[in-house]
């Protein structure tokens, strides 16, 4: 029984019943077999480069990250250190203002009061 099948890309003419065409067809199925092996593993390692490629792409970004966020949060305390600095001598200020203020109150109270008081005694 004569039957077509593909070997290495063309197409042969086997005899089921010679053993020499089962053989020929086992080696064939063999060499397959292994093409078959090597491809997958070329496709494998080429995947692990891929996914080890990505990995350190996702480490330096991830390092990048975390380094920003640091200067990120050390720029936002030093705003924050400005501020309250802002804020204290502005207090400092006015508190001066607000010294100065009373002290004027107090001199002008103690002139009228010496005013009164010799006012009085007139």
């Amino acid at each position: 029984m004569l039957q077509q099948v593909f070997s290495s890309h063309k197409l042969i003419s086997v005899d089921w019943k010679d053993s020499e065409g089962v053989l020929f067809l086992k080696e064939e199925l063999r060499s397959l077999s292994e093409e078959l092996a090597q491809c997958q593993t070329q496709e494998n390692e080429d995947l692990r480069r891929a996914h080890a490629k990505h990995h350190d792409r996702l480490r330096v970004i991830q390092t990048n990250y975390r380094t920003m966020s640091e200067l990120l949060k050390e720029a936002e305390d030093t705003r924050d250190l400005l501020n309250c600095e802002t804020q204290v001598q502005q207090d400092s200020e006015d508190s001066w203002k607000e010294l100065v203020f009373y002290r004027r109150r107090i001199r002008s109270y103690s002139l009228t009061s010496k005013c009164l008081w010799f006012c009085q005694v007139m």
